[in-house]
């Protein structure tokens, strides 16, 4: 673990270690990986909803990409130093090594998310070539879009 400008531990996240961390003991969900068989899981790949997460956490810093989007409600999240609201609507994305924090998520947020490792996407795109297909992955590209509303209620 290494420290944070804050002075708190930052926990290391490896997709499979990492649903302590994010999700509530006992949740209810049955979307996604929460109910799944071991024999239908894809390795490197999990799938959410929102239903059951924690309320917040971090920072942490995974080694996995995590695309997420916010379907009603919001959350406050924090990637590195800067500061976001996922808010409804809200595409987000994160990559490995990114310090990651959430916290303040309402009483109504519902959204789903798919965490995948970076080897999931070998044999479809080199490794050096990822940041370049896909800008939203790279430090210097936009984390987050705002969808417009129809585009929401098509989901």
């Amino acid at each position: 673990m290494s420290k944070g400008r804050s002075g708190k531990d930052i926990q290391h996240d490896t997709l499979g270690e990492s649903r302590p961390l994010h999700r509530i003991p006992g949740d209810s969900s049955t979307f996604g990986y929460n109910n799944l068989a071991a024999e239908k899981k894809v390795p490197g790949f999990e799938i959410y909803s929102s239903t059951g997460v924690r309320p917040q956490m971090g920072p942490l810093k995974s080694d996995y990409y995590r695309i997420s989007i916010s379907i009603r409600g919001a959350t406050e999240i924090q990637l590195g130093l800067e500061e976001f609201t996922h808010g409804t609507g809200t595409v987000s994305f994160t990559f490995p090594g990114q310090v990651f924090s959430k916290r303040g998520l309402s009483n109504d947020a519902f959204g789903y998310y798919i965490l995948f490792k970076p080897d999931f996407l070998e044999g479809i795109i080199a490794p050096d070539k990822i940041q370049v297909e896909f800008p939203f992955f790279a430090y210097t590209g936009t984390p987050f879009m705002q969808l417009q509303p129809a585009a929401i209620k098509a989901v």
